[in-house]
């Protein structure tokens, strides 16, 4: 159990550095809002919202920009996965064990 949780908790790491442009970009363009009404929006795509925000904010933001929430959900997620996996592996050998 203890190798699983170690692997879990290092493949939620990389997994949550390489995804987190893509959840900082698409949550900036789910949340955007002209300045004024009837002005354009300041993001047009995510390909343009991936070079502004590199370029006005940074690659640090890019890629440590929330992570901290991300990658304590995805833990506490994976967590609860193995839990009730080995439970429920557990009960389905113990169930072939008494038909045996």
């Amino acid at each position: 159990m203890t190798t699983r949780l170690s692997l879990l908790l290092f493949g939620n790491l990389i997994g949550t550095l390489l995804t987190n442009p893509f959840d900082v970009c698409l949550s900036k363009l789910a949340t955007q809002q002209p300045e004024r009404p009837g002005a354009k929006l300041k993001y047009s795509g995510f390909f343009n919202c991936l070079s502004t925000v590199y370029r006005e904010e940074g690659l640090k933001k890019l890629f440590l920009g929330g992570v901290h929430p991300r990658f304590m959900f995805n833990t506490f997620n994976g967590i609860m996965f193995l839990f009730i996996y080995d439970r429920f592996i557990t009960s389905l050998n113990t169930a072939t064990k008494a038909q045996a």
